[in-house]
C-alpha cells in the first residue's frame, strides 16, 4: 500500500508507524514497483516512471505516453531502503524473487518489482 501514499512525508509517517506497532525485533516486508525502470511498471511507457511528476506530465502531454504519477508514487529500492532506516528499522535487505527464487545485488536492484525486509530494533 505504500505505492499508494502520495508524498515522501506520507511515506515518511506510514514507516515510522508500522516501526511502533511492531513488536521489539518484529519484521516489515514492503513489495514495491521499481522506479528506476526503462519502462513503467505499470504502464509499460519509457522513462515514465524516472521522470518526475511535472516531467512526465509535460512528456506524456508530447508523446501520448502513459505514466503513474498521478495515482502511485514509485520509489527506488534505496529510497524505500532510506525511509525505513529513517524510521528507526534496523538489518534492512533489498531483495527481488526471480523464478521462485530471491536474489539479491545489482539483479535485484534492477527488478521490476522489490522487496525489503527490515527489522525492528530490540
Amino acid at each position: 500500500a505504500f505505492i499508494y501514499l502520495g508524498s515522501k512525508r506520507a511515506m515518511a509517517d506510514s514507516a515510522v508507524s508500522l516501526a511502533r506497532v511492531l513488536a521489539p525485533g518484529g519484521h516489515v516486508l514492503i513489495y514495491h514497483a521499481n522506479r528506476w525502470r526503462l519502462r513503467e511498471p505499470f504502464t509499460g511507457s519509457p522513462l515514465m516512471g524516472i521522470l518526475g511528476p511535472r516531467s512526465a506530465s509535460l512528456v506524456g502531454r508530447l508523446t501520448g505516453w502513459k505514466g503513474s504519477h498521478d495515482r502511485l508514487r514509485l520509489l527506488g529500492p534505496f529510497s524505500m531502503a532510506r525511509t525505513l532506516r529513517g524510521a528507526g528499522f534496523t538489518d534492512v535487505t533489498i531483495g527481488a524473487v526471480n523464478h521462485r527464487s530471491v536474489i539479491r545485488g545489482p539483479r535485484a536492484w534492477r527488478s521490476k518489482f522489490y522487496g525489503v525486509v527490515a527489522r525492528t530494533p530490540g
